[in-house]
């Protein structure tokens, strides 16, 4: 997801993040969160399906969107992204 760069000179090493990029996905965590909670779910789909593109290996994102896609208004099968996670 995030790989940092590294460099080595001789005994020094250069290790570079990219910290805007952490701190956008981190921002589009916390909103997908905070859309869920406020059951906002058609753009919480949206932005949690990027994110799951973005990091396919992060359970917490199919979880999220499993537990939206079993709401009762959801006609989409809620497992297929709670085992997608496993």
């Amino acid at each position: 997801m995030f790989k940092p760069e590294v460099e080595m000179e001789g005994i020094i090493i250069h290790i570079t993040l990219e910290f805007h990029r952490i701190e956008a996905y981190r921002k589009q965590f916390e909103r997908v969160v905070f859309l869920a909670i406020n059951r906002n779910y058609d753009e919480t789909i949206v932005l949690a399906a990027d994110l799951i593109e973005q990091s396919p290996h992060v359970y917490e994102h199919l979880r999220i969107l499993g537990q939206i896609q079993s709401e009762p208004d959801k006609k989409i099968a809620p497992f297929d992204n709670l085992i997608d996670g496993l």
